[in-house]
């Protein structure tokens, strides 16, 4: 992995638990440029001249406690990507459940706004568009990767409305895995689900990739403090590694912007 400064920007965003301080930890890379996707987008003209010119990359760890968040357990997150970055603790509105900070990272509103406000809800309010419509209604491809059975994203995959937006919205998707067995879902394949769709869809402009692996460990293996829950957080960690090396192997590091 090359060292030295990156020209894109790296956010890890990790849903932590209900147990502990509700926050979101947020990870960037350096950059020479400002590249935010605003709330709602100022204007479609500031969408249409960032996304032409960078993509963007989703990651979403659910259920990571934020005392495991050091080098210890999380060496590439906490001990590599921390030093490079420009901003790593936020802090959430609401207690740490998994749909209304879904809603609220796909549209840049609070849950207030969003009608998403506890895990029973899923499909997010008709009048509020999301970074991923937003995209998709420029003509570029968007892509997700989806574990956990689709369990943040939909009540029903045939659902029309999901907590990012308009199912429409998303150019391809996978759903995989389980909210009751963790191993149908292990990190390293949702690594590769996220490599392969880079195969598919080279063009690619954003895509969003869900690692819910610590969060379901937790549930079904020991708690969130077992030693598979550490073990989850460790591949959780090695997961983003793989992926964040793809991008430097095929040349579009510098071009992705990573949330």
């Amino acid at each position: 992995m090359k060292a030295g400064k990156f020209y894109s920007v790296v956010i890890i965003a990790l849903m932590v638990l209900e147990l502990v301080a509700p926050l979101t930890l947020l990870v960037f890379t350096v950059a020479p440029a400002s590249v935010v996707a605003q709330s709602q987008f100022a204007s479609a003209e500031y969408a249409r001249y960032n996304i032409s010119n960078y993509r963007l990359l989703i990651i979403v760890l659910d259920g990571v406690r934020f005392d495991f968040v050091n080098p210890k357990y999380m060496p590439f997150i906490a001990g590599y990507l921390k030093p490079r970055s420009l901003w790593f603790w936020g802090y959430t509105l609401l207690k740490s459940e998994t749909r209304p900070f879904r809603a609220m990272l796909s549209s840049g509103a609070t849950p207030w706004f969003t009608g998403i406000d506890t895990n029973d809800r899923t499909s997010i309010w008709a009048g509020l568009k999301t970074i991923v419509d937003a995209v998709h209604d420029l003509g570029y491809t968007t892509i997700a990767i989806i574990d956990n059975a689709g369990y943040a994203f939909f009540a029903s995959e045939s659902d029309s409305r999901w907590t990012t937006g308009y199912k429409a919205s998303w150019t391809d998707y996978v759903v995989f895995g389980s909210t009751s067995d963790p191993s149908q879902e292990p990190p390293s394949l949702v690594a590769n689900y996220t490599i392969q769709m880079m195969d598919t869809h080279p063009d690619w402009k954003l895509m969003w990739v869900e690692i819910h692996y610590p969060d379901i460990v937790g549930h079904c293996w020991g708690g969130w403090g077992s030693a598979n829950y550490i073990q989850a957080i460790m591949d959780s960690d090695a997961a983003v590694k793989q992926i964040y090396e793809e991008l430097e192997m095929r040349g579009i590091l510098n071009e992705t912007v990573i949330l």
